[in-house]
């Protein structure tokens, strides 16, 4: 990991420079089973003022669960979880650890839909790859790409970007996702193609973390994002759940209390590093995300988040963005720091 520190005043000059598509519409191919696009990128859009009044996007909420069946009865919304989905929650501290690899590779992501400006979560997943959810990435009811998007790696209160900022080449989704089948939905995930910034690519300058496939089920997570009820945003917040559902349709819930705006940050297991002499169980592979942060459900006093699994249309997403170029992914699934 080699850091670079940008503050976040300067955004608006960096963007004049950074910005290869001064389009403002895309236009979206199909290969097999995914969809994506060259993205357009307003030059000099992102100012300081539109950066700091971006709005999280609202979480995607599906219908209430029916808690009889899925989380035991008596159901009470608890300050440590909800009843049956048990959870830790808390901003990262110290404020630091965002520097510092693994959380170094976590980020807010900036886009825009028409004329408003929105706000998800993302992580980077290899050399030049962020994951995030396709919902904000894709409005699968206009069947139409979001534009402007900008990735600062270790967002921190508006005050700098400590890894700089970095520009969207390619935007990639599953078709299950672009054709329209909502939430909860088997392909909630999205694959951005980052543009190098002087040089350099944005997993050398972050590290970044690796994925598991079809291993959400029955495992251990902490979730990570931006999530709009928690410091407004401003901050990076982590949950940490082992108490999970199959919610069918090849998604699963955790339990969890951030809002919108976490959208699309990881869900990661045996997050961290381990400590000398330490020793791990069945499943010793560390900093993987298994899934990213796609839906709420419509009762607040339900605290708990969907995710897709991570599968082989995801493998198939992170493949095709592989292709464009040489150089997009080095150690294939497995992290960095």
């Amino acid at each position: 990991m080699n850091r670079r520190s940008t503050a976040l005043s300067a955004v608006f000059v960096a963007s004049l420079i950074i910005a290869v598509w001064a389009l403002t519409a895309v236009e979206a191919w199909g290969q097999g089973d995914v969809r994506f696009t060259s993205v357009s990128m307003r030059r000099d859009y992102w100012t300081v003022e539109r950066l700091r009044s971006a709005r999280p996007l609202p979480l995607p909420l599906v219908r209430n669960l029916d808690r009889d069946a899925q989380t035991g009865p008596g159901v009470v919304s608890r300050d440590y979880g909800t009843a049956g989905l048990d959870f830790s929650s808390t901003r990262v501290v110290p404020e630091d650890a965002r520097l510092s690899y693994p959380y170094s590779t976590i980020g807010k992501l900036f886009f825009t839909i028409g004329a408003d400006a929105f706000i998800c979560s993302g992580a980077v997943i290899s050399s030049r790859i962020v994951l995030t959810a396709a919902h904000c990435v894709y409005d699968e009811v206009t069947d139409e790409f979001f534009s402007d998007f900008l990735f600062v790696p270790a967002y921190f209160e508006g005050e700098e970007a400590p890894f700089d900022t970095w520009s969207v080449n390619m935007a990639f989704v599953p078709s299950v996702w672009a054709d329209g089948d909502g939430v909860p939905n088997r392909g909630d995930f999205a694959v951005l193609l980052m543009d190098d910034l002087e040089g350099q690519k944005i997993g050398d300058v972050t590290g970044w973390l690796g994925y598991d496939l079809r291993t959400l089920v029955d495992n251990h997570v902490t979730m990570f994002g931006y999530p709009g009820n928690h410091d407004r945003g401003e901050r990076m917040h982590q949950v940490n759940t082992g108490d999970w559902f199959d919610f069918g349709d090849n998604t699963v819930a955790y339990g969890s209390d951030m809002g919108g705006g976490s959208s699309g940050g990881p869900w990661v297991e045996n997050f961290g590093r381990r400590a000398e002499g330490q020793t791990h169980g069945k499943n010793g592979k560390q900093n993987r995300v298994v899934g990213v942060t796609s839906f709420g459900f419509d009762d607040e006093a339900v605290r708990v988040q969907g995710s897709s699994v991570l599968d082989a249309r995801f493998k198939e997403v992170f493949n095709t963005a592989c292709r464009q170029a040489a150089g997009n992914c080095r150690n294939k699934g497995k992290p960095h720091s």
